[in-house]
């Protein structure tokens, strides 16, 4: 054995002893103590990346400035770590009990486990787990048409531990798995990571940024670039600087929101929900610990692969209407759009609309997270919009605009374009 195994395995005896029941067998027992210290231990020894935002823009390409995947956080597990805190904070925005330290290790043999079976990088899952809800295993199912559910709000799936109000507390760790699973391989309804990676149509490291941008809109825009065309137009720069250690802070990225000097740089990285066709996805964004950026608007993807990232997947059904429940710790904001096949729940509407629910319409806007019950006008938000633009222009405060539409975070990050808010009750 030796010595830095020996200090390792000193170094967690307390937490070894102090566990759960462990059968006799020595072998089962050695071999369940080095999955734990995998997961107790993480980063304890590792490089951690610095946590900083930068904006990308264009194709995704290392030309355009985006980084190699040599420039990503060293290891899955030291990525993990980093966002750990988040994920233990992660489901205080939907009013949920925060998960467990079990339900977090869940999520980390979740990816492990699918990563193995699916080809597919640990570290680009995590990053859309973040980017999808925070690491939540109870955010919201989201249904607009199609349902969203899980910790990477895939379309029409099966794995939930929030569908209509039912909450289930602790989440079972099967449930946890089954929910990467089809976040990553995909549902009958609508395309997981393995497919936009495979139709991302390039090899080089840019595929992961193109693949991002297809889970949360379904189509990338004729140009190539990755911040235009439908949905959270941040969303794919917001995954690149996950990649690269970005956990708290508030997203550097202009394309969805206006940045406001008033804006918190103690908001955690926020992850961006996008909507697939017809659904919604709801995303929220949390301040504290390293997490991962928000995506606050609701997008719809256009192709019939789409994701159900905390909006709703119909198989080529769109995502656009549904919104993602997707939590974000680093505050990065997604822009709305609708997405062809699927919708993701941590984003935001991908088909966002331009008209204020104070307006007549022949499709009423979707109503926000936690829009108030007894609300007496709603105001669809417009491109452009802030909660300041919105307190200002109704005469409210943004205290009461937060109390009639709980689902509205401190920082106002998850501000969804083509949603509709209560502004008076």
């Amino acid at each position: 054995m030796s010595f830095f195994y020996s200090l390792l395995v000193a170094f967690n005896l307390a937490t070894f002893i102090s566990g759960a029941p462990h059968p006799s067998n020595l072998l089962t027992r050695a071999t369940d103590f080095l999955a734990d210290l995998s997961f107790e231990n993480l980063n304890v020894f590792g490089e951690r990346s610095s946590n900083t935002y930068t904006f990308y823009s264009g194709d995704g390409t290392v030309a355009a400035g985006w980084p190699l995947a040599a420039n990503w956080v060293d290891t899955f597990e030291n990525m993990f770590q980093l966002n750990k805190p988040n994920m233990l904070s992660s489901c205080a925005q939907f009013n949920q009990t925060n998960p467990t330290i079990d339900e977090v290790r869940s999520i980390f043999y979740g990816i492990k486990n699918i990563t193995s079976s699916s080809g597919v990088d640990a570290r680009f899952i995590l990053a859309i787990v973040m980017q999808e809800s925070n690491g939540c295993v109870r955010v919201p199912t989201t249904d607009n048409g199609v349902r969203n559910p899980g910790l990477m709000q895939c379309h029409n799936g099966t794995a939930t531990c929030n569908d209509g109000g039912v909450v289930r507390d602790p989440c079972p760790n099967e449930t946890v798995g089954l929910m990467v699973k089809e976040g990553v391989l995909g549902t009958a309804y609508g395309d997981g990571l393995k497919q936009t990676l495979a139709k991302a149509g390039v090899t080089d490291t840019s595929k992961f940024y193109r693949a991002a941008r297809l889970y949360n809109s379904g189509s990338i825009d004729a140009s190539g670039d990755l911040g235009k065309g439908v949905a959270t137009h941040c969303y794919a720069s917001d995954v690149a600087n996950r990649l690269t250690g970005w956990y708290s802070g508030e997203s550097k990225c202009i394309l969805d929101k206006p940045v406001s000097s008033s804006s918190s740089s103690s908001a955690k990285p926020t992850s961006t929900s996008s909507v697939k066709s017809t659904s919604t996805k709801v995303t929220t964004t949390s301040s504290a610990k390293p997490t991962t950026s928000s995506k606050a608007t609701s997008s719809t993807k256009a192709s019939s692969s789409s994701k159900a990232t905390t909006t709703s997947k119909p198989a080529t059904s769109t995502k656009a209407t549904s919104t993602k429940a997707t939590s974000t710790k680093a505050t990065s904001t997604k822009a709305t759009s609708t997405k062809a096949t699927s919708t993701k729940a941590t984003s935001t509407s991908k088909t966002s609309s331009k008209t204020s629910s104070t307006s007549p319409s022949a499709t009423p806007a979707p109503k926000a997270a936690g829009y108030s019950t007894s609300c007496k006008t709603g105001y669809t938000i417009v491109s452009g919009d802030t909660c300041d633009k919105v307190d200002t222009k109704f005469g409210i405060t943004f205290a009461q605009l937060r109390s009639w539409n709980t689902g509205l975070d401190s920082t106002c990050s998850n501000l969804m374009l083509g949603y509709s808010y209560c502004v008076k009750v």
